[in-house]
């Protein structure tokens, strides 16, 4: 239970908080998106290091966050969502490096 709840509070966090320094504006036009995304990178590749095993779950519970503050940041906004599958797309992209990093750290840990 702990390995679902630490990235994904852990995420929640991370991506809320810029969300909240972003506003109104999109997460990755301000500086502190591209401090705040190799945080999440790390926080994956922590977990795929102490639950090794499941690289793809703790990329998709740390960055899965980011698409519900862009859409909320999108409703408190007005926005259309045109963007909204390419924002999507994008979201899929960024995580790729911390799923990457989760497997190798939880290769790391298995050979422990």
């Amino acid at each position: 239970m702990t390995a679902l709840f630490v990235p994904l509070a852990l995420g929640t966090l991370l991506w809320s908080g810029i969300g909240l320094a972003a506003f109104p504006r999109e997460l990755w036009d301000v500086a502190e998106f591209w401090t705040v995304w190799p945080a999440a990178i790390v926080l994956t590749g922590v977990c795929g290091f102490v639950w090794p095993g499941h690289a793809l779950r703790h990329a998709g519970l740390a960055f899965g966050a980011l698409p519900v503050v862009m859409l909320a940041t999108g409703l408190a906004t007005g926005s259309s969502f045109s963007l909204l599958p390419l924002g999507l797309v994008a979201m899929a992209a960024l995580a790729l490096p911390g799923a990457i990093l989760a497997a190798a750290t939880g290769w790391l840990a298995r050979q422990r």
